[in-house]
């Protein structure tokens, strides 16, 4: 295999290119084509574990990133064995905080890993990472309620960890307010 197998950048900069052709609504559909249509031929001549480590090496760039997430799950990896909880939780609210208009650029790899859609996370580092989130991220109720009403929920699924995030509810009020605007769901609207 030679060293140029995956061309991290040029993969990068056509999803840079698909990607401000499209709307926010159907962002991801670019790294699920890139994974379908790049990568996975790529993996098919060359090994998976060889893209991966060729992959790994460009994950500071979003796009790659991105396509890291895609690949991620339980059969395979978890994000934070290739991503630190810092690198995860920075890109995260680099997405929120340029919600509503955030992009695949913005860092949404660390946000749609955070959905946990396809087991991109154990349930208790799951958790961990998201009351990293909730430290770190402003007292601003659109991106507290975004958290709340979507990863936080999902995690809540898990009784145990229920049982844990109400009690820290009691004690930490963003986790609290994260709750809270969860708790009301549709009804909730932005005042700004």
């Amino acid at each position: 295999m030679t060293s140029d197998s995956v061309n991290a950048s040029a993969i990068s900069a056509l999803m840079d290119r698909e990607s401000t052709s499209r709307s926010e609504e159907n962002q991801w559909d670019i790294v699920v084509w890139a994974t379908e249509h790049l990568i996975e031929p790529i993996v098919s001549a060359h090994g998976r574990k060889t893209v991966l480590e060729q992959l790994v090496g460009a994950k500071c760039d979003p796009y790659i990133a991105a396509l890291l997430v895609q690949l991620s799950g339980d059969d395979s990896f978890r994000v934070n064995e290739i991503f630190s909880d810092e690198e995860i939780v920075e890109a995260a609210l680099v997405y929120l905080l340029a919600m509503p208009n955030a992009a695949l650029r913005d860092g949404q790899w660390a946000w749609t890993a955070l959905w946990n859609g396809w087991d991109q996370f154990q349930p208790r580092d799951h958790y961990r990472i998201l009351l990293e989130l909730i430290d770190r991220a402003p007292w601003d109720d659109d991106i507290l309620w975004m958290i709340g009403d979507g990863p936080l929920s999902h995690v809540a699924t898990d009784a145990a960890l229920r049982r844990e995030i109400d009690e820290r509810a009691r004690d930490d009020p963003k986790v609290a307010r994260a709750r809270e605007l969860s708790a009301e769901g549709e009804e909730y609207t932005s005042q700004s």
